[in-house]
């Protein structure tokens, strides 16, 4: 009730801190009615990212390390909110069968996503939000019924930038324009001598925000499907708003592993994916192998020993030295049931593997979380086809 917050808990790692939007009395999604928005005009106070941006460029990394504790505190100012009114213009023939329901998302000059609410009014037909000043960029995407997730077609996107100067905004318009999405090239990479890929393959990437200049995603690290299909071939993307994405790929059935995945001759594994206004991206190529590796992971004699009380468990995290898009799945081994594990599926090259006491998160893409470390990670060298195996050592306390 004092306006004091704790975040405990924490692993350790860099964190972005920020305060949504909040009004007085009214609720935070109604509506004002055309021709109303100066007599409407709300107060409140604006989204203000640590120590004191408007916007995700300017938030301050906060580094938690080794139960340490940060002071982070907030100036906020109770300011008008006023009120912006964005009309579209869907081209012919689309009119004709013009969709619903539009979508809009707001962002700073630099293309981060605010989280400002934008509601679309149908009796105006026009998308409406309540915003301090500041400079932003609208984005608007229709919503045809039945097709927001099953098809491309009919969806139209478009964007208008746009600066809040202690006025409401009545005549903002947007031009809408059909999606033209690029497709994902899935090329595999036969060896000749390994075994056919057994089961239903097939390959997935998902796309996740890579947030702000600071590294962090303000709006969450939810993912979304972009592509899906059977090996080999194009894989038919789905819309994505503009933006800078992470790729991550899964790949479902034995015998196949990621090579490379690059947009534009650039790996995905270490720069993020560009989505342009209209869904397009650089020429993607996913590139899988059916010569993958296996490494099986056991406990040393000392670390099976069972003593008396609750049983220690430990987490590894095994980690490529190389440009990969896939997300590392931590494992979990206990002297009780056999302190060893066998991974499979795995590309062919450099590994280095980490094990903590414990329940751990790791930042695996992240090389200088890596690298400070206490325990550097053991290297291991996976060859193509072939299974080796590590004995762990014991994690450093």
């Amino acid at each position: 009730s004092d306006g004091s917050y704790r975040f405990s808990g924490l692993v350790d790692g860099q964190y972005a801190l920020y305060t949504t939007p909040t009004f007085d009395s009214e609720p935070y999604a109604t509506l004002v009615a055309r021709g109303k928005a100066a007599a409407a005009q709300r107060w409140g106070y604006a989204s203000v990212y640590y120590p004191d941006a408007r916007d995700p460029s300017g938030a301050a990394v906060i580094p938690v390390s080794n139960g340490s504790e940060v002071q982070a505190n907030f100036m906020l100012t109770h300011e008008p909110f006023q009120t912006v009114s964005v009309a579209v213009d869907v081209p012919q023939p689309a009119a004709a069968r013009a969709p619903v329901s539009y979508s809009a998302e707001l962002a700073d000059g630099a293309g981060n996503e605010l989280p400002y609410h934008a509601q679309y009014d149908p009796s105006s037909h026009t998308i409406q939000a309540a915003l301090p000043d500041g400079t932003y960029s609208i984005v608007v995407t229709s919503l045809p019924v039945m097709q927001r997730l099953q098809t491309q077609g009919g969806i139209l996107v478009g964007e208008a930038d746009f600066t809040v100067a202690g006025q409401p905004i009545a005549n903002l318009r947007v031009p809408l324009a059909p999606v033209a999405t690029s497709p994902v090239q899935v090329n595999v990479i036969r060896s000749g001598a390994a075994t056919a890929a057994t089961g239903n393959t097939q390959a997935v990437v998902m796309l996740s925000p890579a947030g702000s200049s600071t590294g962090v995603s303000m709006g969450g690290t939810v993912m979304g499907q972009f592509a899906s299909s059977a090996t080999d071939g194009p894989l038919q993307s789905n819309y994505m708003a503009p933006g800078r994405y992470w790729a991550h790929t899964f790949v479902a059935g034995r015998g196949l592993c990621e090579s490379s995945f690059t947009a534009g001759g650039a790996s995905l594994g270490r720069e993020p994916l560009i989505i342009g206004l209209t869904g397009q991206t650089a020429p993607m190529e996913l590139d899988l192998r059916d010569d993958c590796a296996k490494l099986a992971l056991s406990l040393p004699d000392n670390l099976m020993e069972l003593g008396s009380g609750e049983e220690k468990f430990y987490t590894v995290f095994v980690v490529p030295d190389f440009d990969f898009t896939w997300d590392i799945s931590p494992i979990v081994l206990r002297p009780s049931s056999g302190g060893s594990y066998t991974l499979d599926n795995l590309t062919p090259g450099s590994y280095h593997v980490y094990i903590f006491t414990g329940n751990a998160n790791l930042e695996y893409h992240n090389p200088a979380a890596l690298a400070a470390l206490p325990n550097p990670g053991q290297a291991v060298t996976l060859s193509p086809g072939a299974t080796a195996s590590l004995v762990l050592e014991a994690p450093a306390q």
